[in-house]
């Protein structure tokens, strides 16, 4: 498994931020304090600027995602209440 920002012999890239993603926002920090005692780890997923992968068990590899992309890694910690989405935190970057 390589890390998006780990050398590997390429030059370094920035990171891409869950932000640049297209549907992703952060949550207000009014919302985090009043949401932190209510998260708990859950299923993962995989985001790219083209593709939503997921939910998966466990963390997804460099195996378990389709080849030539860049991908954050999301684990979803609960739903807000009032609409239902999900709420995510960042656990980690992948190139394939």
């Amino acid at each position: 498994m390589r890390a998006g920002n780990i050398d590997n012999g390429q030059p370094r890239r920035r990171a891409l931020s869950p932000t640049q993603l297209p549907g992703v926002r952060a949550i207000p920090k009014d919302f985090n304090r009043f949401f932190r005692g209510l998260l708990t780890p859950g299923e993962f997923f995989a985001k790219s600027q083209t593709r939503y992968l997921g939910p998966f068990d466990e963390m997804p590899t460099e195996d378990t995602l389709p080849a030539a992309d860049e991908y954050i890694i999301l684990q979803r910690m609960g739903r807000l209440p009032d609409s239902g989405k999900s709420i995510f935190r960042q656990v980690g970057n992948l190139s394939t």
